[in-house]
C-alpha cells in the first residue's frame, strides 16, 4: 500500500492524479524497456544530419587560417561546434524517457535520471545555441549599422570572452530545471507532487520559454527591421543625391542636349 500511494502521488500534480498514474507508470515502464526504434528513428535522421551538415561546415571553415581570421567566420565555426553537440547529444537520448534505473540506488541513480532521460547534454547545448545565434545576430547589427565602432571594439578577444559568457549561462539557467529529474521506485521521473519542486519546475520551465523562443524572436525581429528600413532609407538618400548631381550636356552654342 505505501509504494502504491508513493507511486500515484509522484510525476504530476495531486489534481490530476487519481487512480490513472500507476498504469502509466506501468505502461511506461513496459515500453521502454528495450530500443524503440520507430520512436526514436525520426530523432536519429534529423540528428545524423545535423551531425554531418555542422561536421562539414566547422572542417571547411576550420581548415583555413584566413577564413578563421575572420569574426564572422569564428562565429559560424563555434555555432556549428554547438549544434554538432545538440546533435550527437540527440542521437545518444533518443530513445530515454521515463526509463528503468537497471538498478541504480542514490546519488548515482539521480545523476543518471539528470543527464539520461533528463537529457541534459541536450538542453544546454540548444540553450546556448540560441543565445549564440542572438548574438550573431546582434553582432551583424552592430557591423552593418555602427561600423566604424565595430572595427576599434569588436575583437577577436572580446568575442571568446562573449562565447565563454554564453555557455556559462546556458548551464547555469539550465541546471535547475533539469535537476528536476530524480529517481523514484525504480524509474527516473519529476516529483510534481512536491509543491517546492513543482514551483520550480514551472518557474524554469515559463523562463525557458521566454528565453528560447519569445525573446530571441523579438529581437531577431526588432535588428533585422531596423537593418532593412535603414538601409532602404540610405538607398532612397543616395538615389536623390544622384539625382541633384546630374547636370545636362550642352553643346558648342550653349543649346541642351
Amino acid at each position: 500500500m505505501a509504494k502504491q500511494s508513493l507511486t500515484s502521488s509522484s510525476i504530476y500534480p495531486n489534481d490530476y492524479l487519481n487512480n490513472t498514474s500507476q498504469t502509466t507508470f506501468a505502461n511506461q515502464d513496459n515500453e521502454n524497456k528495450g530500443y524503440n526504434l520507430e520512436t526514436a528513428l525520426p530523432f536519429l535522421i534529423i540528428g545524423s544530419c545535423g551531425v554531418f551538415l555542422n561536421g562539414f561546415t566547422v572542417f571547411i571553415l576550420g581548415s583555413s587560417s584566413k577564413l578563421r581570421k575572420k569574426i564572422l567566420n569564428t562565429l559560424i565555426i563555434h555555432q556549428s561546434i554547438v549544434d554538432l553537440i545538440c546533435s550527437m547529444a540527440l542521437i545518444g537520448t533518443a530513445h530515454l524517457s521515463a526509463i528503468d534505473l537497471h538498478g541504480l540506488e542514490g546519488t548515482i541513480a539521480d545523476i543518471y535520471c539528470i543527464f539520461l532521460p533528463g537529457k541534459i547534454l541536450y538542453w544546454t547545448p540548444v540553450l546556448v545555441s540560441t543565445f549564440h545565434l542572438v548574438y550573431m545576430n546582434a553582432e551583424r547589427y552592430v557591423c552593418i549599422m555602427f561600423l566604424m565602432f565595430h572595427h576599434l571594439h569588436v575583437t577577436r578577444k572580446r568575442v571568446a570572452m562573449v562565447m565563454q559568457f554564453i555557455w556559462a549561462a546556458g548551464i547555469v539557467i539550465n541546471a535547475p530545471l533539469q535537476t528536476t529529474y530524480s529517481s523514484m521506485m525504480g524509474m527516473c521521473g519529476i516529483n510534481l507532487a512536491d509543491k517546492d519542486i513543482y514551483n520550480r519546475w514551472y518557474a524554469m520551465l515559463v523562463i525557458h520559454i521566454i528565453l528560447e523562443f519569445f525573446l530571441p524572436l523579438v529581437i531577431f525581429i526588432g535588428l533585422n527591421t531596423h537593418i532593412y528600413f535603414n538601409l532602404k532609407k540610405n538607398k532612397y538618400r543616395k538615389c536623390r543625391k544622384s539625382e541633384k548631381r546630374k547636370v545636362p550636356r550642352a553643346n558648342q552654342k550653349g543649346m541642351k542636349i
